[in-house]
C-alpha cells in the first residue's frame, strides 16, 4: 500500500512536469512570490495555448506517462500474484484476480481524462502566458531541438521514476526508522 502512494504521488509529480511550461527554479520562487496571471487583453490566445500544447504533444507525453505508470503498477500486480500464489490458489481465481486487477486499471486511468487534463492546463496557460510568449514558445517548441528533447523525455522518464522510487522507498524507511527511534527517545 505504502508503493502505491509513492506510485501516485510520482505520478502526479511527473504529470505536473509534463504540462508545466518553462518554469522558475524552486530558489527564484522562493525569493519573489509567484507572478499574478496577466490581463486578459495580454493573454495568450486559447487557439496560441492549444497550438502550443499540441506542439508539446503534451497529449502524447502523458499518454506515455499514463503508460508508464500502468507498467509500474502491473509490475506491482505481478509481486503480488506471486504472494498469492504461495498461498496455492487455483487457476480459476488467479484469472479472476488477473481480471479484477485489469479492470481496475482501466478504471483509475479513465478517473481524469487526459483531454480533460489538456483542457484544465490550457486554462492555466493561458492565465500566466502573454501573446507574445506563446508565440516564442511555440517557435522553440518547434525546433528540432525541442524536439528531439520531447522524444527522449519518455526514456527519461522510464528510467529515473524506478530509481526516483527506489530511493524514496529506501529514504522514507530509513526516514521512518529515525523517527521512531527519536521519538521513542522523546517519550522516555
Amino acid at each position: 500500500m505504502k508503493e502505491m502512494k509513492i506510485i501516485a504521488f510520482t505520478f502526479l509529480c511527473v504529470i505536473m512536469l509534463c504540462v508545466s511550461a518553462p518554469a522558475q527554479t524552486p530558489v527564484m520562487m522562493a525569493q519573489a512570490p509567484p507572478p499574478p496571471p496577466l490581463p486578459e487583453e495580454q493573454q495568450a490566445t486559447a487557439e496560441q495555448i492549444s497550438t502550443l500544447l499540441d506542439t508539446m504533444r503534451i497529449k502524447d507525453q502523458m499518454n506515455t506517462v499514463l503508460d508508464l505508470m500502468q507498467m509500474m503498477v502491473q509490475q506491482q500486480m505481478q509481486q503480488q500474484r506471486e504472494v498469492l500464489n504461495s498461498r496455492q490458489l487455483t487457476r480459476e481465481q488467479e484469472e479472476r484476480i488477473n481480471n479484477f486487477l485489469q479492470q481496475r486499471m482501466e478504471k483509475a486511468r479513465d478517473l481524469y481524462p487526459i483531454n480533460e487534463v489538456i483542457a484544465d492546463a490550457g486554462t492555466l496557460y493561458q492565465k500566466y502566458i502573454s501573446r507574445e510568449d506563446a508565440d516564442v514558445f511555440i517557435e522553440f517548441y518547434r525546433t528540432p531541438a525541442a524536439q528531439r528533447l520531447i522524444d527522449v523525455q519518455p526514456t527519461m522518464s522510464q528510467e529515473l521514476l524506478p530509481l526516483v522510487l527506489s530511493r524514496m522507498e529506501s529514504r522514507v524507511k530509513a526516514f521512518a526508522e529515525e523517527t521512531g527511534r527519536e521519538a521513542r527517545e522523546f517519550l522516555k
